[in-house]
């Protein structure tokens, strides 16, 4: 499963036409946190698959135009982490070998379609999570703000 976290301009995604651009480390899928603490939640998780995977996309800013050069990391939950770099339309692609014994000899292709991100961003890299389906989400803890101290009289 590819998880793209989603970030508004708001930190939180709000309504169906609220501007929310992916790729974002720290953010939320609809109300639940998302991002790095997907690994780990799932920590340890080796993701079998019998076929060669070609992950592809097309990056691009809020305006619609490609995002160039931008590197693309894919996090996975044993803690591999796969990297790629746009190109000048936007671009991108992951090659990975299968992990069990192969069914076929044609690599698997999962095109993840345009992604968004905001123009200027300060983001390093645009993050996209590989999971299993199904995942466990972010731990509670991660979710709870913390209890209010008592003081001591």
């Amino acid at each position: 499963m590819i998880v793209d976290c989603l970030q508004s301009d708001s930190g939180k995604v709000q309504g169906k036409d609220a501007a929310a651009y992916g790729g974002s480390e720290e953010s939320v899928i609809g109300a639940d946190h998302c991002g790095k603490c997907l690994i780990d939640a799932n920590w340890g998780t080796f993701l079998r698959y019998p076929y060669d995977l070609h992950i592809k996309g097309t990056l691009l800013d809020d305006g619609g135009k490609p995002v160039e050069n931008m590197m693309v990391e894919f996090f996975l939950p044993n803690g591999w982490t796969i990297k790629t770099r746009t190109s000048k339309t936007g671009y991108f692609r992951i090659l990975m070998g299968a992990t069990e014994e192969r069914l076929s000899k044609e690599p698997l292709v999962l095109d993840v379609g345009t992604r968004r991100m905001k123009k200027g961003s300060k983001m390093p890299y645009y993050a996209i999570y590989m999971m299993p389906d199904p995942f466990k989400p972010c731990a509670v803890e991660a979710q709870k703000k913390p209890a209010p101290v008592k003081k001591k009289k």
